[in-house]
């Protein structure tokens, strides 16, 4: 006997891709589906073709809301949603024909509680640009101990993924547990913080090899709207996981936290560093309400070397402990050097393993 996956589907301002969207899940081969299109606003012919589709599929239901954003968006499915098990596609994406089926058959064959894959890169008008894959396996995560080392080493790391539309979910875990999106535009990285939540409540997750979610890459969707170059957002994600493992109890995820506060702040610190120099990245850390909080975690970075090299590994370790001496002023121009060179092979390193994947 087959289950109910919801699939939840926001959109706003996305007529021209939403037909490719849709009809990628009304084709898929695993077709006990509860399709929820939440109309996010749009001011253009969206809503009207989410009607149309609901008239033709008594699968598919409509909710038309005021524009609130994509995790607003996400919210409100979940809240209608009737599925044993939660997908999220974005409304100007799309995935293969047996992407659903393939992650339901892993995740009861393995017993996991969330399924997570791959995607691939297309430009604006349809055309494949690249793909991503992870290793594939089981991991159980049943102690705090491995959940700490799976969100350090695979999942801030990107080796497993962080997009929500990547996963396939149990829905009990969401509801029991009252999880949603940080709809506060302050944050960064709202399906980082859905995952890492859901991540402390569950015991096995399971990683397939497929690359069958089709990622359009455009600069007006709703999910590129902040700004990578504000770190307060960064900063702002941080403090609210931080209150979240305060509120839980969870005093072993808050003893080791600056390690998650610096592979996530990373991205965040060298993508400033890059386009706007040291000394914008120095000062939108000092004007921080919550630098006393910052310099803690930087702190604890600096004092902890041997424990962020071994999480971020050698050369993305480096460069955090580097980074954390720049925002401290406590660089020379040693530190200012060997940097620079770290990024330099980190960047080469990247590309010849891109390169490499080709060839294969």
């Amino acid at each position: 006997m087959s289950e109910l996956i919801s699939v939840i589907v926001p959109i706003h301002n996305v007529a021209p891709y939403l037909h490719k969207c849709v009809d990628s899940v009304l084709k898929q081969s695993y077709t006990d589906l509860d399709i929820l299109l939440i109309d996010d606003g749009s001011e253009d012919e969206s809503g009207k073709i989410c009607d149309e589709y609901a008239s033709g599929d008594r699968r598919i239901r409509v909710l038309h809301k005021r524009r609130g954003g994509l995790s607003d968006a996400r919210n409100a499915g979940l809240r209608a949603a009737c599925g044993k098990y939660i997908y999220f596609l974005d409304g100007d994406d799309y995935i293969g024909e047996g992407l659903l089926r393939k992650a339901h058959e892993e995740l009861t064959r393995e017993n996991a509680d969330v399924c997570c894959w791959g995607y691939t890169r297309i430009s604006e008008n349809g055309n494949i640009l690249s793909k991503q894959s992870y290793e594939t396996g089981e991991f159980a995560i049943e102690t705090s101990r491995k959940k700490f080392d799976f969100l350090t080493e695979r999942y801030l790391t990107e080796r497993c993924g962080s997009s929500a539309w990547s996963r396939l979910y149990k829905a009990a875990v969401i509801k029991e547990n009252n999880l949603l999106f940080e709809d506060d535009l302050t944050v960064q990285g709202e399906d980082t913080l859905f995952n890492m939540r859901y991540l402390l409540y569950i015991k096995k997750v399971c990683v397939i090899d497929e690359t069958a979610y089709y990622y359009r890459m455009r600069n007006n969707s709703l999910s590129k709207g902040l700004k990578q170059t504000e770190l307060r957002r960064y900063h702002r994600s941080m403090l609210y996981l931080w209150s979240y493992f305060d509120e839980a109890g969870m005093r072993e995820f808050q003893e080791a936290f600056y390690i998650i506060y610096g592979i996530f702040m990373l991205d965040g610190w060298r993508y400033l560093l890059m386009r706007r120099g040291i000394c914008e990245m120095q000062k939108q850390m000092g004007t921080l309400k919550e630098r006393e909080f910052a310099d803690t975690q930087l702190e604890k970075i600096l004092y902890n070397r041997k424990k962020i090299i071994k999480y971020c590994g050698i050369v993305r370790g480096r460069i955090c402990l580097h980074m954390a001496k720049m925002i401290c002023r406590k660089k020379s121009w040693y530190d200012s050097l060997v940097y620079w060179i770290e990024e330099l092979f980190l960047r080469m390193s990247a590309v010849l393993h891109k390169w490499g994947k080709r060839l294969c």
